[in-house]
């Protein structure tokens, strides 16, 4: 699965929990959600007048709240695919502040996929 193709499989199956997603589809996504975090800003910077820059920090908001679902929707469908609930998002989430959370999450993401048929 391509770079592109990845994202527009996330975008359309942008609040679907149930399913399985594979470790291209999931990297890919985060990759695009990193490098729009980094160039958005810089973009706004370049391509807005001075006069509208008061409101990049709502529009990077509104980026985070929409992009958010898409993000929890394909972390869960990741966990699927590797045997695991969706619900183990959430204490990821709160260890998370620790680093403990982080570090456990990005091992099961890069676990292989289970290849025979799975509870999810």
């Amino acid at each position: 699965m391509g770079f592109f193709e990845a994202i527009k499989i996330c975008l359309k199956k942008y609040a679907t929990f149930s399913g399985r997603a594979s470790r291209s589809e999931f990297w890919y996504f985060q990759l695009f959600i990193i490098i729009i975090i980094f160039a958005y800003p810089l973009l706004l910077f370049i391509i807005m007048p001075a006069e509208l820059l008061q409101i990049r920090g709502a529009l990077i908001l509104i980026f985070f709240i929409a992009i958010s679902i898409p993000s929890y929707a394909v972390s869960c469908r990741r966990l699927h695919d590797i045997n695991r609930s969706g619900w183990w998002l959430v204490p990821i989430i709160i260890t998370s502040i620790f680093v403990i959370g982080s570090i456990w999450y990005i091992i099961w993401a890069c676990t292989k996929s289970v290849d025979k048929n799975n509870n999810y």
